[in-house]
């Protein structure tokens, strides 16, 4: 896993468990197709707009692509 993610996630969910580092990157983050700069950014916008849980990324990201699909059919 790339040493600056790591870094990001250590930043924006300190508490959250090393187990789940990579469910919250797999699952709410460009990565591992996004390069660092984009993974923290996409954290930081996550804590921003959820309640800092991995439940809370989880389910934003889950909207935020509902919101890009539909877009695209239009």
């Amino acid at each position: 896993m790339c040493q600056k993610c790591v870094d990001a996630v250590r930043k924006y969910y300190p508490n959250l468990p090393k187990e789940d580092w990579a469910r919250l990157l797999w699952g709410a983050t460009a990565f591992p197709m996004g390069d660092a700069k984009q993974i923290e950014e996409q954290l930081a916008e996550l804590i921003e707009n959820t309640d800092g849980s991995l439940e809370g990324a989880l389910a934003y990201a889950d909207k935020q692509m509902d919101v890009a699909m539909l877009e695209g059919k239009e």
